[in-house]
């Protein structure tokens, strides 16, 4: 196995993680892990833990999962093309973050 490449994450990133594994696989809401999304399309480069998607077991790495489908035909089978909406929940964590250092 390969040893992964990934940097600790911060408290933000934590809580970022942690809210997107309560909502449940994006695809059929069972209980989720977290895939890193590989936003240059590499898998090589360090994993960016602001970028990434609830998925159970079965929707990340099972036969009709995202690392054995692939991004575009994940996306084709799903309907959820997890680039877009890992950034849109990136902003949403953003802005959770700015209202609890605000308060």
């Amino acid at each position: 196995m390969k040893p992964k490449r990934v940097r600790p994450m911060n408290a933000a990133e934590q809580r970022h993680v942690s809210r997107l594994i309560e909502m449940g696989c994006l695809v059929c809401g069972r209980p989720a892990e977290y895939h890193h999304i590989h936003t240059n399309g590499y898998e090589k480069q360090l994993r960016d833990h602001r970028f990434g998607a609830p998925l159970c077991e079965n929707h990340h790495r099972g036969p009709f999962g995202i690392h054995s489908l692939g991004h575009d035909e994940f996306t084709a089978e799903t309907g959820v093309n997890l680039y877009v909406w890992a950034h849109e929940q990136w902003a949403e964590s953003e802005a959770i973050e700015q209202r609890r250092n605000a308060a």
